[in-house]
């Protein structure tokens, strides 16, 4: 399994120095949509409903395999990850 990091990008930078390891890109996909959900649900949905907010997955190497942008989800059951 693989490490990766779950960063948001935005106003702000907020850099996740602890990661997770994950068995692939199908996985990281579904992870960072399941974080992304928790923090709209957990009353951060108005501060990260900017469209200057986002994801970024990265793995071990500090590529970019995954991004969600939070600015594009009016409804959160619509939000996807990118490759």
């Amino acid at each position: 399994m693989s490490r990766y990091f779950f960063h948001m990008r935005g106003h702000l930078s907020v850099v996740d120095e602890v990661g997770a390891e994950l068995p692939g890109l199908a996985a990281v996909r579904r992870e960072a949509i399941a974080r992304a959900k928790a923090l709209l649900l957990g009353g951060a949905r108005a501060y990260f409903q900017d469209r200057l907010w986002r994801m970024e997955v990265r793995n071990e190497a500090g590529v970019v395999v995954v991004k969600v942008n939070f600015g594009d989800t009016t409804d959160i059951s619509s939000l996807r990850a990118e490759p």
